[in-house]
């Protein structure tokens, strides 16, 4: 192992020389709860975006800034050739983490050039979470059906013979976009979702889905097509479009 990983950090080497690079830290926890942060690199090229190789990985019992900053340099000696390269970064980018910040702005003492830049992918995410508190509505809807199926095999098994579809997704604060491909699957599938609970379930359960669900449906699916047009730009749905998918037999 010793002797594969000193051949592929001389060839990230190799591949870089002396370019300007950008180095990205991304921190993340593993299965067991032990923070990793992992570090890539790249050269910056004015013709294409270039290659990115993953540096290192770094087991962490806490992470700040001073370890981040420590890391980020730490990053730099595989890449040296003759003397530290000092000059060479120019590109710093990490989440929007107060730590990570704070280890971007503590970084400019030594590296003057040195711009920290968030991800585009967190600024998104940050966009969808944004949206997302404006509509409880859908963010209910999406809770009661889990409600419907959770730790319930006999259910489970009854939706899968009367509803061809898949289980609906289950969105993951973490995991960016699981929320939109959420209200995808609610705004297309609706009614026959609808329909499973009315058919098929009785009791508590039933009422307190078709009570969530059916104080306002036109409202709901109005919400609904409008998350899903502004995702992928569709022909939007009208109201009265929207009249015709209502109601619990």
């Amino acid at each position: 192992m010793p002797v594969v990983h000193d051949t592929v950090i001389r060839k990230i080497r190799e591949s870089i020389g002396s370019s300007k690079v950008w180095i990205s830290i991304d921190e993340t926890s593993n299965k067991v709860g032990r923070s990793v942060a992992n570090v890539a690199v790249g050269k910056l090229d004015k013709v294409s975006f270039g290659r990115s190789y993953l540096l290192m990985c770094e087991v962490f019992e806490r992470t700040n800034a001073a370890e981040i900053s420590q890391l980020f340099v730490k990053s730099l000696e595989p890449l040296r050739t003759d003397s530290v390269l000092y000059e060479n970064p120019l590109v710093f980018e990490t989440d929007a983490a107060r730590y990570m910040r704070k280890a971007g702005a503590g970084l400019k003492v030594s590296f003057p050039q040195l711009i920290r830049v968030t991800y585009v992918a967190h600024g998104l995410h940050r966009v969808s979470e944004q949206v997302r508190s404006r509509f409880p509505k859908v963010d209910q809807l999406m809770l009661s059906m889990e409600m419907v199926l959770l730790k319930s095999p006999s259910r489970i098994s009854l939706f899968k013979a009367e509803v061809d579809l898949p289980l609906p997704p289950k969105p993951i604060v973490t995991r960016w976009a699981t929320w939109l491909k959420a209200v995808e699957y609610y705004a297309e599938d609706f009614q026959r979702l609808k329909s499973f609970v009315c058919d098929n379930l009785h009791g508590w359960m039933q009422l307190l889905f078709v009570y969530k669900l059916s104080i306002y449906p036109s409202m709901l699916l109005y919400r609904l097509d409008f998350l899903q047009s502004h995702r992928t730009l569709p022909g939007f749905r009208t109201p009265s479009q929207l009249s015709k998918r209502t109601g619990c037999p």
